[in-house]
């Protein structure tokens, strides 16, 4: 998967993972560090998977899951491996939003840790941004916010988006009409004068031009994107 792979640094191997087939880290020089979240060493009993490395730190999720790693024949070799426990999750945060553009309410989150964001049990998110933004709807709606660094998750916490924070906003015929389908971004309505902007969930811009009834193609699928027309912003799913 990564043989001769010689800037790859850093590894996050999930909890799922039970087996690592032949050659998969050879020639990877630079690996320094591997987060297993596998309680259990995934196999790695295949030909040459870290053959010639070296000094490799390896942090599983806790004291049982160094010893269990320390008694594989592969995970043990002191020579490639140092093992650690992760580090618990401590975190002290309330979490507080605010209103951004009548559409979304805005959660602060920038840290040194991860988050995970569910509605019920449904994930919505895996995200290490500064920031997540909930769409506001006419119904109160709790999600859950769980920090994480990966391997230990702290503890969850309710965060709820009610409709009495959502400002009364007439809308009208000039409303622009923003919508995804089949991997392309329609905006259609009455938006003579306004500009279409298009960001990634990272802040990268892809598309900047006059908005005209319009069709959004040839933006890379399975992501979320901010679509701006006007001061109107609305969140698509692509």
């Amino acid at each position: 998967a990564f043989q001769s792979c010689e800037a790859l640094h850093t590894v996050i191997l999930p909890s799922t993972l039970t087996f690592i087939d032949a050659y998969a880290f050879n020639d990877c020089k630079s690996l320094a560090e591997i987060y297993c979240a596998a309680p259990t060493p995934p196999s790695a009993s295949g030909w040459a998977i870290f053959i010639g490395l070296s000094n490799i730190d390896v942090i599983v999720p806790s004291s049982d899951a160094v010893a269990a790693y320390e008694a594989d024949k592969t995970w043990g070799n002191a020579n490639t491996f140092n093992l650690y426990p992760s580090e618990d999750v401590e975190l002290s945060m309330s979490l507080s939003g605010e209103i951004y553009n009548q559409n979304f309410m805005r959660l602060s989150l920038g840290n040194e840790y991860g988050y995970r964001i569910y509605n019920g049990t449904t994930l919505l998110a895996a995200t290490a941004a500064d920031a997540y933004y909930f769409p506001l709807t006419n119904q109160s709606v709790t999600y859950t916010v769980v920090p994480t660094n990966g391997l230990v998750d702290a503890e969850a916490m309710p965060f709820t988006v009610a409709p009495a924070a959502v400002e009364s906003n007439d809308i009208d015929e000039h409303t622009p009409v923003v919508w995804a389908c089949g991997g392309i971004i329609y905006v259609e309505g009455d938006n003579y004068g306004k500009r279409t902007r298009v960001w990634d969930a990272y802040g990268n811009l892809w598309y900047d031009r006059p908005s005209v009834d319009s069709e959004i193609r040839s933006l890379p699928r399975h992501r979320v994107y901010i679509v701006m027309v006007g001061n109107y912003v609305k969140k698509i799913a692509l």
